[in-house]
Order: structure tokens, then sequence, then C-alpha cells
């Protein structure tokens, strides 16, 4: 039988590997082309990842 604390344990520890990760992206991408469109829509995407 599957242990339910271990599980949530790994989803949480997978889902905040994920936001780093993907918040590393975001941020390389706005600090890459600050005048690009893709800086623009990584914003619009952080802002409304935040919401």
């Amino acid at each position: 039988m599957i242990n339910q604390f271990s599980l949530k344990k790994d989803l949480t520890i997978f889902l905040s590997i994920l936001a780093v990760v993907l918040g590393g992206i975001i941020a390389l991408y706005l600090y890459d082309a600050k005048t690009n469109e893709v800086s623009r829509l990584a914003e619009q995407l952080f802002s409304w990842l935040i919401e």
C-alpha cells in the first residue's frame, strides 16, 4: 500500500523543483531579450502564474 504522506512529500518536492526550473527559464528569457517578444510573453505568463 502506498504511503499517502510519502506521495504528498514527493509531489511537493517535484512541484517545487518544477517551479524553480520554470522561474529560471522565465528569468533567463527576461534577462536575455528585454525588448524581445519572448520577454513580453514570459512576463504575461509569469504574471498569470502569480495571480
